[in-house]
C-alpha cells in the first residue's frame, strides 16, 4: 500500500516450504520516502516479523538518494 509515494506500508506471513512448523511467520512493515531536492532523496524503513527461534526482531535501515 503507498499513499502519495510518501508513505509505504506492507504487511504479510511467510510460510516456508519446510517440515518445521516455526519457520513461518507475520512480518508487518512501513516505509518513508521523501525528496529533499531533485537530487537528493531520504528513506526510512522499519519491519518487525516473527523468526524462531529469535523471537520477533525488529529492524530499521535509513537511505539516501543522490
Amino acid at each position: 500500500f503507498a499513499f502519495r509515494a510518501l508513505f509505504y506500508a506492507r504487511g504479510g506471513y511467510r510460510q516456508a516450504f519446510s517440515a518445521v512448523a516455526e519457520d513461518g511467520g507475520w512480518a508487518l512493515g512501513f516505509g518513508l520516502k521523501y525528496a529533499l531536492n531533485d537530487r537528493l532523496g531520504l528513506s526510512v524503513d522499519y519491519v518487525s516479523q516473527e523468526n524462531e527461534p529469535f523471537g520477533t526482531p525488529q529492524m530499521f535501515s535509513v537511505g539516501v538518494t543522490f
